[in-house]
């Protein structure tokens, strides 16, 4: 299967292959992501020593060709595709062999340029910058407190299906995140709780809010950087209430390491069966 890449924004989508309008010729940057170490040395020291690293945004450039020997039409789809990416937000959707991985980008830097055409050819390059240099998985990956154990099959004219499931509620699991990078969580605790915490053991830390958690209210928990935040959202009509501030002291918005994670929720009440959902997205160094 070749490559192809989806360049999505509020005013429509455009597509980058060997078969499409825009023709796909090479792409810079999705491979890896730039990573800068900071290295710190003493007098008189051989080598250095690693303090810290963190990986820079992610700049792409994308080179295609529109193809045909009508200057009009050439014209035209020059025009469209400005029109298309010239928002401030661009979803790039990278399609191979192995999958779809999704990153978040904008226009950096020339934007897009057209070089002078070339016989019946139209080259293009469209150049991007992406603050969250990671890729994610195509699909939000969810870990649901209801665990199926195993299923009974047999005939019953109250069932539709024909079977039925048993199960276990629990207050811990091990969630295990196989992609590249650490991937931050979103988390729905369902009430009644007293003091809910929920706790990444693996990492050793957690996050507790000193407030009751109503019998129909859902705590969500948003770990994502730029957009964290701890809601109690009334279920029976969407009404939200901000209980930031009240998060314990020691809390920290954790996220997944890469690998096996074990997550504890308890609360200063009886829990025994209480829903717990995590949602997460895997994250990808490169494709």
């Amino acid at each position: 299967m070749s490559r192809k890449i989806y360049l999505t924004t509020s005013r429509g989508k455009i597509e980058l292959s060997s078969s499409s309008l825009y023709i796909l010729e090479t792409i810079e940057g999705a491979d890896s992501a730039p990573k800068e170490n900071t290295l710190t040395r003493s007098p008189r020291q051989d080598g250095a020593y690693k303090t810290a690293s963190h990986y820079e945004p992610r700049y792409m450039v994308f080179q295609g060709a529109i193809k045909t020997k009508e200057a009009l039409s050439i014209a035209e789809k020059r025009k469209f595709l400005q029109n298309i990416l010239s928002t401030n937000e661009i979803e790039v959707e990278y399609v191979d062999a192995t999958g779809a991985y999704f990153i978040d980008a904008t226009l950096d830097g020339e934007g897009i340029t057209f070089p002078p055409r070339q016989g019946g050819w139209q080259y293009f390059f469209i150049y991007t910058v992406s603050p969250d240099p990671f890729w994610r998985s195509d699909s939000l990956v969810t870990e649901p407190t209801f665990e199926p154990l195993f299923e009974f099959v047999f005939e019953d004219e109250g069932e539709e299906d024909g079977s039925f499931e048993m199960g276990l509620q629990r207050d811990e699991r091990v969630v295990i995140n196989d992609g590249d990078v650490g991937a931050p969580v979103l988390i729905e605790f369902h009430g009644p709780a007293e003091n809910p915490r929920i706790e990444n053991v693996t990492t050793g830390k957690f996050l507790q809010v000193n407030q009751s958690l109503g019998i129909n209210e859902i705590m969500r928990i948003e770990t994502t950087f730029g957009k964290k935040s701890v809601k109690f959202i009334d279920d029976t009509n969407e009404e939200e209430r901000d209980v930031l501030n009240w998060i314990d002291p020691q809390s920290e918005f954790w996220i997944l390491k890469p690998g096996e994670n074990e997550i504890v929720y308890t609360a200063d009440s009886d829990i025994q069966g209480a829903i717990v959902d995590i949602y997460y997205f895997k994250r990808y160094v490169g494709v």
